[in-house]
C-alpha cells in the first residue's frame, strides 16, 4: 500500500486497486519480494500477526486495523521530538530505509542483496540509500593494515 495523490482519471493496471488516496499493489510493479528480519524481532512479529492472514496488514489502526496514514503516525508518537531528543532532528520515517541499507552493508551483507532486499532493480539506486558509518574510514584503513601485515 502507498499513500498517492488523489487522481480519479489516472488508469491503473488490473494489479492495482484504488481506495481513496491508498494504492494497493506492488510496489512501482514489483513482485512479491521477501524481507529478511533478524532474529531478536521474531518474537514482536508473531505477536503482532498473530490470528491475521497472508494479507493482512501487520500494523494497523486501533480502529479496526486500518491503515495507519504517515501524518497520523507522526502526530501520535510526537515524530518530529521523539527524533530530535534522540540527536536526530530532522529524521525521517523514509530515512529508516537508508539506515537499514546502511546497517546491512555494515554487517557485511553484499550490496546486491541489499538491492534485492530494498526491491532496487539498479544497484546505483541502492548505493544512494546507503550511508557511511562513521567509523567506516577508519576500519577501512584498519582492514588495509590487516591485510598488509601490519
Amino acid at each position: 500500500m502507498t499513500e498517492v495523490s488523489k487522481d480519479e482519471n489516472e488508469t491503473l493496471s488490473s494489479e492495482y486497486r484504488r481506495v481513496g488516496s491508498l494504492l494497493w499493489g506492488p510496489p512501482k510493479g514489483e513482485k512479491t519480494r521477501i524481507v529478511p528480519s533478524p532474529r531478536h524481532m521474531a518474537a514482536t512479529l508473531r505477536a503482532h500477526t498473530a490470528g491475521k492472514g497472508r494479507g493482512d496488514l501487520v500494523f494497523g489502526s486501533e480502529r479496526g486495523g486500518k491503515v495507519i496514514r504517515g501524518n497520523v503516525l507522526k502526530r501520535r508518537v510526537g515524530w518530529a521530538k521523539l527524533v530530535a531528543r534522540r540527536g536526530f532532528a530532522g529524521f525521517r520515517v523514509h530515512d529508516l530505509r537508508a539506515t537499514a541499507a546502511t546497517n546491512y552493508l555494515a554487517a557485511g551483507v553484499p550490496v546486491n542483496v541489499v538491492r534485492d532486499i530494498l526491491g532496487h532493480e539498479d544497484i546505483k539506486v541502492t548505493n544512494l540509500y546507503a550511508r557511511s558509518h562513521d567509523d567506516a574510514l577508519t576500519r577501512a584503513a584498519a582492514a588495509m593494515d590487516k591485510y598488509a601485515g601490519h
